[in-house]
């Protein structure tokens, strides 16, 4: 008789589907791969801001753990010697993330050319008060 997995993300065979699930952030969450030597090959769901500046951890690993340390060694060796051509690297992980952050400033940029138009309208409205009630007061 054979066992079936408990993890709700893989099928019978073992293999990833990511449902769309969404973090505590509102952004998707995405399948990635850890390439930490406590964690070498490990498939893990994640919000994209896991691990960058806006500091969310919202994580679940697919895979089950190696079953000892023997096992994690090999496997990040065969990694580190084989060009990792299987995984987003952390260069593309750096990559991904600025360009994320550029973004959040572009819209930032934005909403602060709005705020300033708002305020020049505001002086203005106020300065055409001062002279109407300086008018009206002489």
């Amino acid at each position: 008789m054979s066992s079936s997995s408990s993890n709700p993300f893989t099928n019978s065979r073992g293999m990833a589907h990511t449902p769309n699930l969404f973090c505590y952030c509102g952004d998707k969450m995405s399948v990635r791969t850890s390439w930490t030597k406590a964690n070498p090959g490990r498939r893990f769901l994640s919000c994209p801001n896991y691990g960058s500046l806006k500091k969310c951890n919202m994580f679940h690993f697919l895979d089950d753990e190696l079953p000892n340390q023997y096992y994690k060694d090999l496997v990040y060796q065969l990694h580190t010697q084989n060009g990792n051509d299987n995984h987003v690297s952390e260069h593309e992980d750096t990559q991904n993330e600025l360009l994320k952050i550029m973004e959040d400033l572009s819209i930032t940029k934005s909403k602060l050319k709005v705020y300033d138009r708002m305020m020049m309208c505001l002086v203005i409205v106020v300065m055409c008060l001062v002279v109407v009630l300086s008018i009206i007061m002489a």
